[in-house]
């Protein structure tokens, strides 16, 4: 199984940033002044907040970037656009009940203690941790909880109410530490949401003392108040950043007293000036998401020995999804689809294209240790995941898909394809797209790559305007369902109409009737029952014999932690919590960190 490792970069990927004036600085290439931020993977985005001229002292404040915001005045959870949470929010003022490393395996009880289910499963019980309270001093209780779930129920157009409304006939407080959810159907998985697992949490709880009598639809709740360990000081739209300051009263300081007075979360600069930035000491972390990039990290590292490096494997492996119902027809049977397979070479992009280097992807979910359990070598090695064109060609073959000169026809049509891509042009999934866009021809196929950024992805994804994709493939969080069950056809939706369930698996438009019979089946299995094992196992065979979505490589983000003021950053070694600035786990790195004393 993979683990964190420092991932080495080959030579002629190393070579291939010749074109950034830093990068060929950093191994003594004398080259023009280009820009690094032209040639790799984000926008050149300037910030309001300039080169260390920090509205706190250094000394008492950690510094993160991260990447364009345009909310800065809501918090409201519930509404679209109310709040953003990668700006500190969940790593610093909102807790979730646990929290699950996935690194380690460990589920962290935070502002509960623990959960039952009744025989049948259609009862579930939450024990809140008695000693929680709001950052107001007020106490954290059942009636809270109640209350943020009855919001849900009763309001159709709320963020969570459609699966509150799918899932619970009632929610009540046994008493102010306990609560009592009855489930509409029998489901031995309803405590996920109370989990952080990849990034946040699915239940949202805001104080009733504060809420009740509101609008939930409009109320902006600025300033948040939650339990967490910082609150709100300052939210600047024209600074672009969200300042957090250290609670006093925090309720958990046995167990998490941060050393850090504040934490600030600004807009992402260029990655230029986010170099000198790191190098000056005025930035803490680095990471691609915010356009500081594994090469420019790379410039660092040559230039500093103040550095930490933790390369984050992301539960996410970058994936294709096909649209079943293609126009092309193409993709209606699954030699259609392991044709694609076997045009991808899995290899070369994880060792060229990706950076730090990866590696292939055939079980479609992150390689963790911890997932290990859900792993049956014997039946992925029933399948092929060869880069093979004469394979590939075979199997096109026997679909009727002939191949005539340098092209194929498919039903009397050329199979001229549209993969969409929700990154910019420079981005590593374009370029992995563009990858096989160019192997693929070799086999007859012409294929057009666009990228759409932002709504334009997902308005063409999940009304079925498109042919395959390029981007990731999420679903596996705490066990395999989690995936299997977003291609049941309960979600599908014929083209032109949006999916609206299923999450991206919907915009698959798959569906096959002893998949669903499986599903159908592991949908009401209790994942903890070595007795249900034989199911989960159909599950996976099914899923490979379709291969609705297929994995291309595992996804590794490079994290780079500056030591010159903090110290104590995650490592491989030791992964006391997930390195990921952008996911809620974050909270516990930003109060484990110490002075450095420089």
């Amino acid at each position: 199984m993979h683990r964190p490792r420092h991932s080495g970069l080959d030579r002629r990927t190393f070579l291939a940033g010749l074109g950034s004036a830093a990068v060929a600085t950093a191994i003594g290439v004398q080259t023009s002044a280009a820009s690094p931020s032209t040639r790799y993977h984000m926008p050149t985005v300037l910030r309001g907040q300039e080169s260390g001229n920090l509205p706190t002292p250094r000394n008492q404040t950690i510094v993160v970037e991260e990447t364009l915001n345009n909310i800065w005045d809501s918090f409201n959870p519930f509404i679209a656009n109310g709040e953003n949470g990668g700006y500190g929010l969940v790593q610093t003022c909102r807790e979730a009940l646990f929290y699950a490393n996935f690194l380690t395996g460990e589920v962290r009880p935070w502002l509960a203690t623990g959960y039952t289910y009744n025989a049948d499963f259609s009862e579930c019980t939450l024990k809140l941790n008695p000693a929680a309270t709001w950052s107001d001093g007020k106490p954290y209780t059942a009636d809270d909880i109640v209350f943020s779930q009855t919001l849900l129920l009763e309001n159709a157009t709320l963020n969570g109410s459609a699966d509150a409304q799918a899932d619970l006939v009632s929610v009540k407080a046994a008493d102010a530490h306990t609560v009592v959810f009855a489930l509409k159907k029998p489901s031995a998985r309803f405590h996920y949401r109370f989990i952080a697992g990849i990034s946040v949490d699915n239940l949202r709880v805001v104080p009733k003392h504060i809420w009740d009598g509101k609008d939930a639809g409009t109320f902006a709740f600025n300033p948040p108040v939650y339990t967490g360990p910082f609150t709100l000081q300052e939210a600047s739209s024209s600074k672009l950043y969200y300042l957090w300051k250290k609670n006093p009263t925090y309720w958990n300081k046995a167990e998490l007293d941060p050393k850090a007075e504040y934490v600030l979360y600004r807009q992402a600069s260029s990655v230029d000036a986010a170099v000198q930035e790191f190098l000056a000491g005025n930035l803490d972390v680095a990471h691609q998401g915010a356009g500081f990039d594994y090469l420019n990290q790379l410039v660092v590292e040559n230039q500093s020995d103040k550095t930490t490096r933790f390369n984050f494997p992301d539960p996410c492996p970058r994936g294709i999804y096909f649209n079943k119902d293609s126009a092309s027809g193409l993709f209606a049977s699954p030699d259609g689809r392991w044709a694609m397979s076997h045009l991808l070479d899995r290899e070369t992009i994880g060792k060229t294209i990706w950076q730090p280097e990866s590696h292939a992807a055939t079980y479609p979910w992150a390689d963790y240790e911890s997932w290990s359990k859900w792993a049956t070598p014997a039946i992925v090695d029933k399948y092929d995941f060869s880069y093979d064109v004469d394979k590939a060609g075979a199997l096109l073959d026997g679909i009727g898909a002939k191949k005539d000169g340098d092209s194929r026809s498919l039903n009397g049509k050329p199979l001229q394809l549209t993969m969409i891509t929700p990154v910019a042009t420079n981005g590593l999934e374009y370029q992995i797209g563009d990858t096989f866009v160019r192997s693929i021809q070799d086999a007859g196929i012409q294929i057009t790559l666009k990228s759409l950024p932002g709504s334009a992805f997902g308005d063409a994804f999940l009304t079925g305007d498109y042919d395959l994709t390029c981007h990731w493939l999420c679903g596996m969080q705490f066990d395999p369902n989690q995936l299997y069950a977003g291609f049941h056809s309960r979600n599908y939706f014929p083209v032109g109409k949006r999916a609206n369930r299923g999450g991206d698996a919907g915009g698959a438009r798959f569906k096959a009737a002893d998949y669903d019979a499986v599903v159908d089946k592991l949908d009401v299995a209790n994942p903890e029952d070595p007795a249900t094992r034989p199911t989960f196992d159909q599950g996976l065979d099914l899923y490979l014999k379709y291969l609705p979505a297929m994995p291309i490589i595992q996804t590794i983000y490079p994290m780079m932690f500056n030591t010159q003021v903090w110290k104590g950053w995650p490592t491989p070694e030791n992964p006391y919590t997930i390195p990921a600035s952008w996911w809620s786990h974050f909270m516990f790195a930003l109060c484990a960190l110490e002075p450095a004393g420089n």
